[in-house]
């Protein structure tokens, strides 16, 4: 089935907030290592500690938020032949494996939850992200979410 652009509904990830959370991540890791640098903790302590493992961890969120950032593709697509969220899968979910469709909220961020077909959850090309969790029902966002960001 052939579709104008009409027929789609696209989200993209936010650029501005994913800049927001890059910077913030690297901004953390800067306050760290000017601790350490500084001697502004006690040596050996529990602050000294989690201040060197602070260093790698956020350099490491800044660096997969720098990626995210110049990833100018669509994220969820939506249309009459399906869903498509690319942080799930590379492949379509079509409507007829859609058995219901929920909304929900958490800390005012709406999401809607899909309840796969278990036949068409287990035969689909998950993400290695989306393989390693193990949610009973996929989602995918309406809104901006705080790990993707969207616009």
């Amino acid at each position: 089935m052939n579709h104008n652009e009409t027929d789609v509904f696209e989200l993209k990830y936010d650029s501005w907030r994913i800049f927001l959370l890059a910077a913030g991540s690297f901004v953390f890791a800067l306050i760290a290592t000017w601790l350490i640098i500084t001697g502004q903790l006690a040596p050996g302590s529990f602050k000294e500690v989690a201040a060197w493992g602070g260093v790698p961890f956020f350099v490491l969120c800044g660096l997969v938020w720098l990626r995210r950032l110049f990833d100018r593709g669509v994220v969820v697509s939506v249309s009459s032949d399906g869903i498509m969220d690319t942080r799930i899968s590379a492949n379509m979910i079509p409507w007829a494996s859609v058995r219901s469709i929920s909304i929900a909220e958490i800390k005012r961020q709406r999401f809607a939850m899909l309840d796969l077909s278990p036949e068409f959850e287990r035969a689909m090309n998950k993400t290695r992200v989306a393989a390693m969790s193990k949610p009973t029902k996929l989602q995918w966002d309406l809104a901006a979410s705080p790990s993707a960001p969207l616009v």
